[in-house]
C-alpha cells in the first residue's frame, strides 16, 4: 500500500504539530512495510530525495509569499499524489488543501483528512477569513467520507454541527530522551509564538510573581520587548530528544493554548514532564482530568507560579500511565493501519 503525506512543512519536524505527527507516523508506517512518502516544499536544503529511508517529495514553493502560496503547494502536491497512482492520500488540514481536494473530488476514496482543531478560532484570522475556513469545513463534512478528529470533543462537534462522524485518533508521545543532570529551576513553554498559544500572558504573569526560578521559552519565532534576567527564550529548537530531557527536568510545563484539540505539544509535556499548568478549557480538562493545575486568567496564572516557589507537585505516575495506555505513537499507527485498511480501494 502506497501512503503519501500532504499538508505539512515536511520532515524532519523543523515548525509544529503537523510536522511532528507526519514524521513520527511515517517512520513507524515505514517499519511495518508500508511505502510512505510525504510532501515538503522546495525551499528545504536539510533533505533531498529521502530520510531515514522514507521518499520525500519536493514541491515548489516561494516562503515569501506566505499563507497565500500554501494553496498552490497543497494542490500541486495532491494533484502529484493522483499522478502516482497513491493508495491513500493523507492530507493534514483542510483550508489550504480545500481548493485540491475539490478539484480532484472524484477520488475522495483516497484521501484521508485530518480536520485539525477549530482553525476558524484562531486570532490571527480576520472575519472574512474565518468565515471563509467555515465554509471549507462544511463543504469538506458533506462531500468527504474520511475525517480524522484528534480529540473527542472536535469529534462530537462534527456530530453535531454537520451530522458527520469521524474516526478519532489523538496525536502520540516518543521517548527519546538525552541524559543530562539539569537542576529543576525552571517553568517550560514550548510553543509556536501565535496570539492563541498566549505565550505574553504567561510572561506577565511570571514577571508579576517575582518568582525566584527562571521562565525557558522555546518557540519559532523572536518575542519582542522582552528583557527580563530570569526569562530565557529559545528559538527554533527541534531536537526531540534535546526538548524531551528539557520536558524531564522542568518544574513544570506551561500550556496555554487556546485553540485545538489534542495539541501534540501537550502530549509531548505528558511523556515526560511531572507537572502540567494548563489554561482552563474543555479540551484540556478532557485530556489531564485532575492531574494538572488549571488557570483561566492572568492573574490565576500568576498565584500559580507563586505557589509553586516551594511546593513539590507531580502527577508523574499518572501520565506515565496516560502514554502506555492512550498517547503512545505504536498504538496509534495501529488505529491508522486500520482505517487505511478499511477506506483502501484496490
Amino acid at each position: 500500500m502506497k501512503i503519501s503525506i500532504i499538508g505539512t512543512r515536511g520532515i524532519p519536524n523543523r515548525y509544529g504539530g503537523y510536522e511532528q505527527f507526519a514524521q513520527h507516523l511515517s517512520i513507524e508506517l515505514k517499519k511495518r512495510g508500508y511505502e510512505v512518502a510525504v510532501y515538503s516544499p522546495s525551499y528545504r536544503k536539510d533533505v533531498d530525495k529521502t530520510w531515514n529511508n522514507i521518499e520525500i517529495r519536493k514541491v515548489f514553493f516561494i516562503p515569501i509569499l506566505g499563507s497565500f502560496f500554501h494553496f498552490i503547494y497543497d494542490f500541486i502536491s495532491i494533484a502529484n499524489a493522483i499522478k502516482k497512482k497513491d493508495d491513500i492520500i493523507l492530507v493534514c488540514g483542510y483550508v489550504t488543501s480545500f481548493p485540491g481536494l475539490w478539484w480532484y473530488k472524484k477520488y475522495q476514496h483516497k484521501f484521508l483528512i485530518h480536520t485539525d482543531g477549530f482553525e476558524w478560532k484562531r486570532k490571527k484570522w480576520n472575519w472574512l477569513i474565518k468565515q471563509f475556513i467555515k465554509y471549507c469545513e462544511k463543504k469538506i463534512a458533506q462531500r468527504f467520507s474520511n475525517l480524522i478528529s484528534d480529540h473527542e470533543i472536535i469529534q462530537e462537534y462534527f456530530i453535531k454541527r454537520h451530522q458527520k462522524q469521524t474516526f478519532c485518533i489523538t496525536y502520540g508521545c516518543s521517548k527519546e530522551i538525552e541524559i543530562s543532570n539539569w537542576q529543576e529551576d525552571y517553568f517550560l513553554v514550548i510553543a509556536r509564538n501565535e496570539k492563541e498559544n498566549q505565550i505574553d500572558l504567561v510572561i506577565r504573569a511570571f514577571i508579576a510573581s517575582h518568582s525566584k526560578k527562571e521562565l525557558w521559552i522555546f518557540t519559532n519565532k523572536p518575542i519582542k520587548k522582552i528583557q527580563h534576567p530570569k526569562i530565557k527564550i529559545f528559538l527554533n529548537n527541534y531536537n526531540e530528544a534535546f526538548l524531551n530531557n528539557i520536558r524531564m527536568h522542568a518544574t513544570a510545563y506551561i500550556h496555554a493554548y487556546t485553540v485545538g484539540g489534542t495539541n501534540p505539544s501537550l502530549i509531548e509535556a505528558i511523556g515526560f514532564c511531572k507537572l502540567i499548568v494548563a489554561y482552563d478549557n474543555s479540551f484540556h480538562r478532557k485530556i489531564l482530568d485532575k492531574h494538572a493545575l488549571f488557570f483561566g486568567t492572568e492573574a490565576e496564572l500568576t498565584t500559580i507560579f507563586q505557589q509553586l516557589h516551594s511546593k513539590n507537585i507531580s502527577f508523574t505516575d499518572y501520565y506515565k500511565e496516560m502514554i502506555e495506555t492512550k498517547y503512545n505513537w505504536q498504538l496509534i499507527v495501529e488505529q491508522y493501519i486500520s482505517i487505511f485498511q478499511q477506506i483502501y480501494v484496490k
